[in-house]
């Protein structure tokens, strides 16, 4: 069973209040911290990553940059260990964020056409087929998968059908 505690607020308390006088329990308890707050940039940062000449999303190495952070946060774990504080002379973490989505840092493993048995049930009489490129971060056994939009692959699907019907009609 749930027990609620009731107290006076304390000063820290009366910070998280809002104009009603009453404590906002999501700044209290809901506050992130800093990888989760990192993770949110990484999420925004994927989504500025374009796409190739085909259409098909460039990959975006986000375990490497992950590692990144926790690499950096364990040095300054240590560092706090070490010597009881954070020294000022102690670098912020500044990622360079274009290098996880670089296509130089990418080896292209394969390029394949997939059938998509959803976008063709959607889709009656239509044969829908997505391409796939398959890309692997340098230095890294992260197998990156891209697909090219579902929009595009119908279009793509919808065109073929047409030249199909128009090869029918000149054959007769």
């Amino acid at each position: 069973m749930e027990a609620t505690i009731i107290r006076r607020p304390t000063e820290k308390d009366k910070t998280f209040t809002g104009d009603d006088g009453k404590v906002n329990t999501w700044l209290v308890g809901g506050q992130k911290n800093d990888r989760e707050l990192f993770i949110e940039e990484l999420g925004k940062q994927r989504l500025k990553v374009g796409k190739d000449k085909e259409g098909i999303i460039l990959p975006f190495a986000d375990k490497p940059a992950l590692d990144d952070y926790d690499e950096y946060e364990e040095k300054k774990i240590q560092t706090v260990k070490r010597t009881g504080y954070l020294p000022d002379s102690f670098k912020e973490l500044k990622l360079d964020w274009s290098k996880y989505s670089d296509p130089d840092n990418f080896e292209l493993i394969e390029e394949k056409e997939v059938p998509d048995t959803n976008l063709s049930n959607k889709n009656p009489g239509l044969n829908v087929v997505t391409k796939t490129k398959v890309y692997k971060y340098l230095d890294y056994q992260n197998i990156y998968t891209c697909q090219e939009d579902s929009g595009n692959a119908i279009i793509r699907a919808t065109k073929a059908r047409m030249k199909l019907e128009e090869d029918l009609k000149k054959s007769k």
